[in-house]
């Protein structure tokens, strides 16, 4: 009997600790693998730091014709999908990935579905019915100038594996500085589980610059 109480004791005391301990695995050095990289140009500030490339200068259309700035989906975790309004497979394929992750992260203000509509903007009032899309946390936005101004902005130096894509079946998965953190293939249905640890990460990266501000401000201290 005591055995066990001493088990069971163990596994209540694992599950207690078992947020610290991810947080000590992701806020490592030593368990770089587990992050993900920052995708396009980088130059230097003056101070010397790495000021990465950020997505903006887009200007969209909602389903009633507003003016929606790609900026003011910065301070979110965004997951961008686009959509040239085909009947087909992969397009059912894709939309089931997204109604997947919707439901995953629903409750979670701060991460956020953006479907980009390719062509005319009467297909975002379309796509919106047709999903649905009655929360902020999931939304169409069209784009009716050329698409390579999107593919321009979203696709930038992807993995290798990725390249004989077509790009408008690439998920791009982008921080809340604007930064494009993970391409994904939007049409296998694998991918669903690795989006789902890339937003975990990113999510859990929020918390690693405070604790190495604290450390720099003890060891100043001391």
């Amino acid at each position: 009997m005591k055995k066990i109480l001493n088990g069971r004791s163990l596994m209540l005391l694992t599950i207690l600790l078992f947020p610290s301990l991810l947080y000590v695995v992701l806020s490592t050095g030593s368990h770089n693998f587990i992050k993900r990289p920052i995708y396009g140009p980088k130059e230097l500030s003056p101070q010397g730091d790495s000021i990465y490339y950020q997505l903006n200068g887009l200007t969209f259309l909602n389903c009633k014709t507003q003016e929606v700035e790609l900026s003011s989906f910065q301070k979110n975790i965004v997951l961008y999908h686009f959509f040239e309004g085909k009947d087909s497979v992969l397009e059912k394929r894709k939309a089931s990935q997204l109604i997947a992750l919707h439901d995953r992260f629903k409750e979670k203000t701060d991460i956020k579905i953006i479907s980009i509509i390719l062509g005319d903007s009467v297909r975002v009032c379309d796509f919106q019915n047709e999903y649905n899309l009655l929360s902020q946390q999931w939304q169409a936005i069209g784009f009716e100038r050329s698409k390579n101004f999107v593919r321009e902005k979203f696709i930038l130096n992807i993995p290798e594996e990725l390249q004989e894509n077509q790009w408008t079946n690439l998920f791009v998965l982008v921080d809340k500085k604007g930064r494009i953190r993970t391409y994904r293939d939007g049409v296998q249905y694998v991918e669903e589980k690795a989006l789902i640890d890339d937003i975990k990460i990113l999510k859990a990266e929020e918390f690693i610059p405070k604790k190495k501000k604290k450390d720099a401000a003890e060891q100043e201290y001391n």
